[in-house]
């Protein structure tokens, strides 16, 4: 990435598929190694570049094979319709936003919860996960993937508190920002990860 003179990292990964359900370490795990590999060569090509000693290419993306040791390069193009280097559009508001909400979003215990349930409290609970994931093993409620809730957000009651629940916390995280950008009334996720015994 290199200013106005390439794509810029919104080409490559667009800000509003943010919300969208990567695999994270916990879930998907990551060989310790690797981290180490990919952070010498990022060094060795800035190192270059400081140097000018690069053969001046802009926008490549390299992938590394980490069974094969096999390096391969694509070219990266500038996104027409990218709304940071092509639209000129500020994001600065939109990720501060991001970052406030992430900061702010309060959370509920599996007993608080139950608590809730057992006072005739009504609330909606929604999972954020995979339908693969809810058929195995769910603590009940709606099932809108994250990936989906932005399209889907219609079938939510927004005048009800919505717990939000995931298997690690960082899918609920995201999906609690959406739904407090569209201003339902009460957001909480559910702090606990999900585990089989955990069924209502």
């Amino acid at each position: 990435f290199h200013g106005k003179n390439g794509p810029c990292f919104n080409c490559l990964f667009p800000l509003n598929n943010i919300s969208q359900s990567l695999p994270n370490c916990n879930d998907a795990g990551v060989l310790g190694v690797l981290p180490g590999m990919l952070g010498t060569m990022q060094a060795n090509l800035i190192l270059q570049h400081i140097l000018q000693m690069s053969d001046g290419k802009i926008g490549e993306l390299f992938t590394l094979n980490g069974r094969t040791l096999e390096l391969i390069s694509y070219q990266v193009e500038r996104e027409k319709n990218c709304t940071v280097c092509v639209l000129h559009q500020d994001i600065n508001q939109e990720l501060s936003f991001i970052h406030r909400t992430t900061s702010i979003i309060k959370s509920i215990s599996f007993s608080g919860m139950r608590n809730k349930i057992e006072r005739g409290e009504k609330f909606t609970l929604l999972d954020v996960r995979s339908a693969e994931e809810h058929v195995a093993c769910n603590l009940g409620g709606i099932l809108i993937p994250l990936q989906e809730l932005e399209n889907r957000l219609s079938e939510l009651d927004k005048t009800l508190p919505v717990i939000v629940y995931c298997q690690s916390g960082q899918r609920s995280q995201a999906a609690a920002a959406i739904l407090m950008r569209h201003h339902f009334v009460s957001v909480l996720t559910l702090d606990h990860q999900m585990s089989p015994s955990r069924v209502i």
